[in-house]
């Protein structure tokens, strides 16, 4: 195999493939791993905002209640 005049061993062009494999293979970890953080903090959002709503709705709940009480 020749590159820019030079020739190249067969070991080298398997090692470059390998590193070329090796880096891939980290990119999609990192890529992997980016995600499973992003979707575990989506998912505690979630939980907070529902949360949130809930207490939101216990208090109005509350509140209505105790207009009712003062009507009487």
């Amino acid at each position: 195999m020749k590159v820019d005049g030079k020739k190249l061993k067969n070991d080298e062009a398997g090692y470059a493939l390998l590193y070329a494999l090796g880096a891939i293979v980290i990119v999609s970890l990192v890529m992997m791993g980016i995600f499973l953080r992003a979707r575990n903090n989506f998912l505690q959002i979630s939980a907070v905002d529902q949360l949130t709503k809930m207490k939101d709705v216990k208090e109005y709940t509350f509140q209505e209640a105790s207009m009712k009480i003062k009507q009487y």
